[in-house]
C-alpha cells in the first residue's frame, strides 16, 4: 500500500470518527442543560433546511468548473444538527457565459465530476434552537473532477483532480420566514491529487502550473448557502 493511499485512508477514517464521536459527546453534555421552551427566544418552527450556494455555480473550487449542489440540514436535538450535501460538477456559468459571448466553441471541452460533503454543528446560543444561531463543528468534503479536451477525432487530453479536506468551522445561520442564510468559515487540512493524460505536450490545454494549490495542505474554508426552511 502506497504512502499516499495510506494518508488518504487515514484522513477518511479521521473524518468519520469526528462526525460520529463529537455529536455523541455533545449530546451527553447537553442532557443536563436543556432549555425549557418558555425561555426560548427562537422557538423551533423549522428543523430542516434545504440549501445551495449560487456562487459555486459561477465558479467552483476547481478552475473552469461550477458546482451545482444541494445541501440538506436537519436538527438532531435542541442545539445540534447534521448536514450532508452532494454536487454535480460541470462547466462553470462564468465559462459558459464568457465563451458564448465571445463566440468560442466549447464542444471540445468537457467537465464532469461530483462532490460530497458532511458537517456536524453544535449551536452555542442556548436560547436559540437548531438550526438557528452561531455554531461550531467539523466539516469534511471530497471532490473528484475530470477536465477533458478533445485535440483530434482520436485524441483526448484530460486531467483528473481529487480534493479531500477536513476542517474546523465556525458560522451562523438565520431563518427569516422560510428563507435561510448560512455563512461559515474555517481552517483545516487538505490532501489533493493531480493525474494527467496529455498526448502532445506542445499543445496541452491544461498544465499543473494552473493548479498550483494542489501541493498546499493548508485549507481555508469560506462559504455561503441560501435555502428554504422546512
Amino acid at each position: 500500500m502506497g504512502k499516499n493511499l495510506r494518508i488518504g485512508i487515514s484522513l477518511v477514517l479521521l473524518s468519520i470518527i469526528l462526525m460520529f464521536a463529537i455529536p455523541c459527546f455533545a449530546q451527553y453534555s447537553l442532557k443536563q442543560d436543556t432549555v425549557p421552551k418558555s425561555q426560548l427566544v427562537c422557538p423551533q418552527k423549522h428543523s430542516r433546511v434545504i440549501k445551495t450556494n449560487p456562487l459555486s455555480m459561477i465558479q467552483g473550487q476547481i478552475i473552469l468548473t461550477g458546482e451545482y449542489k444541494l445541501v440538506y440540514e436537519f436538527a438532531t436535538n435542541q442545539h445540534q444538527s447534521m448536514q450532508i450535501g452532494g454536487a454535480y460538477i460541470g462547466k462553470s456559468l462564468m465559462m459558459l457565459i464568457g465563451d458564448t459571448s465571445r463566440g468560442v466553441n466549447t464542444s471540445s471541452l468537457s467537465v464532469s465530476g461530483f462532490r460530497f460533503q458532511a458537517a456536524y454543528k453544535l449551536f452555542l446560543i442556548k436560547k436559540y434552537l437548531a438550526p438557528v444561531g452561531i455554531y461550531v463543528g467539523p466539516f469534511c468534503s471530497y471532490t473528484s473532477a475530470t477536465l477533458a479536451y478533445k485535440q483530434t477525432s482520436t485524441t483526448t487530453d484530460y486531467i483528473n483532480l481529487r480534493y479531500f479536506n477536513v476542517d474546523a468551522m465556525i458560522g451562523g445561520q438565520v431563518i427569516a420566514g422560510k428563507i435561510a442564510i448560512d455563512g461559515y468559515l474555517g481552517l483545516g487540512y487538505k490532501y489533493n491529487t493531480f493525474t494527467e493524460n496529455i498526448a502532445n505536450k506542445n499543445y496541452q490545454m491544461f498544465t499543473r502550473d494552473q493548479f498550483f494549490f494542489i501541493d498546499n495542505h493548508f485549507k481555508f474554508l469560506l462559504g455561503l448557502n441560501l435555502g428554504l426552511a422546512l
